[in-house]
């Protein structure tokens, strides 16, 4: 289950595996399995005859829809900010973190 487009590409609401996975597959596994691709997870529950309710249907159609939409360059620059910024904390502990260990060694 994936809608990454390195396994393969969905089209008109069909997802096809890339032809070098599958080759890769065959050579690997076996030429006698099948190799499915979903790019939801409703499909491929309902592959296995698992029941998926409408609403859970409906709530990862939207959440597909929300992630898979191209976010403006200001979304873009909002959430590069906010990535930096969180880096820029975690470093700052990790060099504070250097710092104590260092000193207590050089106690030892």
């Amino acid at each position: 289950m994936s809608r990454d487009s390195d396994y393969g590409v969905t089209v008109d609401g069909k997802s096809y595996i890339n032809d070098h996975l599958r080759q890769e597959f065959s050579d690997r596994v076996s030429r006698k399995r099948h190799l499915l691709l979903y790019a939801r997870v409703s499909e491929a529950l309902k592959h296995f005859k698992v029941p998926v309710s409408a609403a859970a249907t409906k709530a990862e159609s939207d959440l597909v829809g929300v992630s898979s939409r191209s976010a403006t360059s200001t979304e873009q620059t909002k959430i590069l900010e906010v990535v930096l910024s969180r880096l820029l904390d975690r470093s700052t502990e990790l060099r504070v973190i250097a710092e104590q260990l260092h000193r207590s060694e050089q106690k030892e």
